[in-house]
């Protein structure tokens, strides 16, 4: 598990440091984005249903979430830390192995992600 811990720390760092790259202080749905891509040039009108996903995950709600996961994983070190002083894992403890393998799902595109934490 410690290398799930790894693999998930590094990639909420990742998200974090992202989330703080695009953040200019003020609320998303303010604005209307002009992006290029390649030879094209689009806006982005925020009545589209990609703006309202784009302003549903802005900076600030992705830094949240990324304190609640390491929320999470500070939760399993506390039952990780108390393995060790019983001969057999809590039922807690099996759960919070469980979850740290939910958060992982959603990184398992990523080439570090193991496939043996991929849920059945």
């Amino acid at each position: 598990m410690s290398d799930l811990v790894a693999f998930l720390r590094a990639r909420l760092a990742e998200d974090e440091a992202a989330a703080r790259a695009s953040d200019w202080g003020e609320p998303w749905s303010e604005h209307r984005w002009t992006f290029t891509t390649g030879r094209d040039r689009a806006s982005l009108d925020l009545n589209t249903r990609v703006a309202r996903h784009i302003v549903r995950w802005d900076p600030p709600r992705v830094l949240a979430d990324v304190a609640a996961k390491r929320a999470v994983l500070a939760l399993w070190e506390h039952e990780d830390g108390r393995r060790a002083e019983c001969a057999e894992f809590s039922d807690r403890a099996e759960l919070m192995d469980d979850v740290l393998l939910a958060l992982a799902q959603p990184y398992a595109g990523h080439p570090e992600f193991d496939p043996a934490w991929r849920l059945a």
